[in-house]
């Protein structure tokens, strides 16, 4: 390498320069590290509180998840409302059994409002195993009583409990039926594995808690400082963040900085803080879920000392200065004007003129770098040309396939609205009829079949698995199935043709055992004898409300769905006939409508709501009646999505044999 290289000359002024300068970057070298210290442990603690944030949020998440999903099971809600019903506790052990294994500890607890009995298992059960019932004046039942007081649908506590031995981070989630708490049911976390997991830091000097809401300790590595049993403690109990500090300045500057995060200002907060008289740097997140805080507290002494820095301090202090005295000095024609032009050239290059080149006939490694920017500038502007033309291109072929997909979605509507009856069919055979069909998207997994013979007409609702396409094709199966069923049994016995419907339905859906998919679905038929003027219906989970008088009786339909794997082959559905009155109104509907989400809170349509709804519409006629349930549907559900499609047809005064 010759002494004309730029990268020599270089070398040998920054040797010279940097004996110059080494002692000098000694002299500052202490104020530099602590700055950089206080800085590294300031950026080290807001990483890792984030990560400790996203690690906790992980965990706590899952478990919620599986806890919310435990509430919403029907089984499970049934049996919280009759828990002393022998068949529907064993139907509910099946589906606790199916959450317990998912769970983190595997176990459960529950406590149904009504009986105030406390269920738990940690082991296979073929019924919830009742522990005790709860009593108001125990202080270890005080958790329960204050959960419902405080009325909040998730309830995080860490708890002793010194008759099962255990210590745990509870969660505990409120379970509702029209607005009102029907038990309390979920998990726990075994403290001792949360905190080695989760809080227990490997590196010294490093300190992670958890905080709730109020500031109180509830997850630290010292079980001295963890306020166990919080929903059920006295004020003057209760340890938090601000007892550990020792600056009333820095409790202040802590709690609005809190505020902040609890107000989605920030997403991390850093703040210098005196403890147990040593400086520490504190970073904190919010965790929404749970509404706690995760803050992580690091003694920077612990993690960067100045020592550490010696070696590097010497190189790089004098290196630093050399290369700002060579720059600034001695190079600023072989070096900065150069760069300048080029950087100059790249702007333009940034702007779009990608034709700029240097066209530098220098040799040293300026020159070297103007020659391998002009290749550069000349291929950017070759793959920008090309890459212009592959956009244009896929973007037109991406409009061509989203055409074609719509238009294929749009021919399953078409398709699916073939399957209906016709309005002028309803009209025929109905004196009134109404029906309200919204399929939660283009088409959708709800249909409703009117079949006709000499002996009368049957009609049918079903509420098939899935939605969208998916479900559509599913109506489709189940319109053949059930075609080819009524050609082969007739109409007259709607329980015959759900059991027939239910076994061929297994076949063409589940045929194979080992897939993952497990597709069914639910379903009400209703047979008018035109002659006879009487009306037999049968139910796979679908009923048949009956209204006369303003007076709503729902019949329920089986237990049982149709088409699943689970569904018991030999099932027999049961068979209602009544005697068809004078302005009686008969209607069934799909669990679209009850499980639509609305109202200031958020909660499902409801039954009691529906059938308060329909005593007030039974004089009307049924048109009438079918613009004030969409009026009202609309008004409880505001800006909250549908969830699902939603079916209703109903009939008055069915026309009697011609």
């Amino acid at each position: 390498m010759g002494l004309n290289s730029l990268r020599t000359r270089m070398v040998l002024i920054a040797a010279g320069l940097l004996l110059l300068t080494g002692l000098l970057s000694l002299i500052f070298f202490e104020r530099i590290a602590d700055h950089i210290s206080t800085q590294l442990s300031s950026d080290f603690s807001s990483q890792h509180v984030l990560w400790q944030k996203e690690r906790i949020g992980g965990v706590i998440n899952r478990e919620l998840a599986l806890a919310q999903k435990m509430v919403d099971s029907m089984p499970i809600r049934r049996w919280l409302m009759a828990d002393d019903d022998e068949a529907i506790a064993a139907e509910a052990a099946l589906e606790l059994e199916s959450f317990r294994r998912l769970f983190d500890a595997q176990s459960y607890f529950a406590v149904p409002t009504r009986s105030q009995n406390y269920y738990f298992a940690d082991e296979p059960q073929t019924k919830p195993p009742l522990i005790k019932q709860l009593d108001r004046d125990l202080s270890e039942d005080s958790w329960y009583f204050s959960t419902l007081k405080r009325g909040a649908p998730i309830n995080i506590n860490i708890d002793v409990n010194h008759k099962l031995q255990t210590t745990r981070v509870w969660f505990n989630l409120l379970a509702y039926e029209e607005e009102e708490v029907i038990g309390i049911i979920g998990t726990g976390l075994e403290l001792t594995d949360f905190i080695a997991d989760l809080i227990a830091s490997p590196e010294a000097g490093v300190e992670t808690m958890l905080l709730s809401s109020d500031l109180a300790v509830t997850a630290h590595e010292d079980p001295e400082l963890i306020t166990f049993n919080l929903l059920s403690r006295e004020e003057e109990e209760i340890i938090r963040i601000n007892d550990l500090l020792d600056s009333s300045a820095d409790q202040h500057a802590l709690e609005e900085a809190f505020k902040r995060l609890r107000n989605h200002e920030a997403q991390t907060i850093t703040l210098q803080v005196q403890k147990a008289g040593t400086p520490h740097i504190l970073s904190a997140a919010w965790l929404p879920e749970i509404e706690w805080f995760a803050l992580t507290l690091v003694d920077s002494r612990h993690l960067y000392g100045s020592r550490e820095f010696i070696q590097l301090a010497l190189i790089m202090g004098g290196a630093l200065v050399a290369v700002v005295v060579l720059l600034g000095l001695f190079f600023s024609h072989l070096v900065l004007s150069p760069l300048n032009f080029i950087a100059r050239a790249a702007d333009r290059i940034a702007g779009g003129a990608y034709h700029t080149r240097l066209n530098l006939t220098r040799k040293d490694e300026i020159g070297m770098l103007g020659s391998a920017f002009d290749h550069m500038s000349q291929t950017v502007e070759e793959h920008t040309r090309n890459l212009e033309q592959k956009v244009q291109e896929r973007t037109l072929s991406l409009k061509e396939a989203n055409s074609r997909l719509n238009e294929s979605i749009a021919y399953a509507g078409l398709i699916q609205s073939s399957l209906l009856p016709s309005q002028a069919r309803m009209a025929n055979r109905f004196g009134e009829q109404m029906v309200i069909f919204k399929p939660k998207d283009q088409v959708g997994g709800d249909l409703y079949l009117l079949f006709e013979s000499p002996e009368g007409s049957l009609l049918g609702l079903a509420d098939c698995t899935g939605h969208g396409v998916a479900g559509a094709m599913m109506t489709m199966t189940l319109h053949a199935t059930l075609t080819q069923l009524t050609q082969e049994m007739g109409l007259a016995h709607p329980a015959r043709l759900l059991g027939a419907l239910n076994n061929r339905m297994r076949t063409n859906l589940n045929s194979e055992e080992k897939s993952r998919m497990d597709n069914g679905l639910e379903m009400g038929l209703v047979f008018i004898d035109r002659r006879a003027q009487t009306l037999r219906f049968a139910g796979a989970r679908v009923g048949l409300y009956r209204i006369q008088n303003k007076k709503p009786i729902r019949q329920r339909g089986d237990r049982q769905s149709l088409g699943y794997r689970r569904t018991s082959q030999d099932f027999l559905f049961h068979e209602e006939a009544f005697k068809i009155e004078p302005e009686c109104t008969y209607l069934m509907l799909t669990d679209g409508l009850l499980d639509q989400s609305g109202g200031e809170k958020g909660l499902p349509f409801g039954v009691r709501r529906f059938n308060a709804l329909l005593a007030t519409l039974d004089p009307l006629p049924l048109a009438k009646q079918q613009a004030h349930i969409e009026a009202a549907l609309r008004e409880f559900q505001g800006e909250y999505p549908q969830r699902d499609d939603i079916t209703l047809v109903a009939f008055r005064n069915p026309k009697a044999e011609e």
